[in-house]
């Protein structure tokens, strides 16, 4: 599993990477450059935002990544790797309109990242295109944060464990 992220990071060359994810036992870091400055948000949307804000409010010119594991649909399958650029709040859904989304330009990444507070089945969620969608609890809140602080280079990484 680490060796295909590993690859992941190669893609991404840039000097201000900053990596968030939710825990430390989710993902071994050990291969990576110490260099490299990851921060643990904890679990959930608010804690993802509020670690996240004020860890990028002075390191505006950096390109953020979130890593870690992800519920997904039948379309994955788990030890897949599924690199996101779109993310939608699921459970903030208001009969009469469209659930919150941030989207991001990255190339190569083209997954959807749908993040909420609560686990989900992944029949609740129907996908009906050939484009990858993973279920977490802390992306959209780190692309919310990014998309209020002017920061256009945000992408996560995700490895469908269920």
């Amino acid at each position: 599993m680490s060796d295909g992220i590993t690859d992941m990071y190669k893609e991404i060359k840039v000097k201000n990477l900053i990596i968030f994810c939710a825990i430390e036992e989710e993902i071994d870091f050990s291969i990576l450059n110490p260099e490299i400055k990851i921060h643990f948000t904890g679990i959930g949307k608010v804690n993802a935002a509020i670690k996240s804000y004020s860890k990028l409010f002075y390191n505006k010119d950096s390109f953020v990544l979130n890593v870690g594991t992800a519920g997904a649909t039948s379309f994955n399958k788990m030890g897949d790797i599924v690199k996101c650029s779109s993310f939608i709040q699921r459970d903030c859904q208001i009969p009469g309109f469209s659930n919150p989304q941030h989207d991001f330009n990255i190339q190569n990444f083209d997954g959807i990242c749908n993040s909420g507070d609560i686990f989900c089945n992944s029949g609740d969620i129907l996908n009906k295109s050939n484009i990858p969608i993973v279920f977490d609890m802390e992306a959209y809140a780190i692309a919310a944060v990014c998309k209020h602080l002017v920061i256009e280079e945000f992408g996560a990484i995700k490895i469908v464990s269920d």
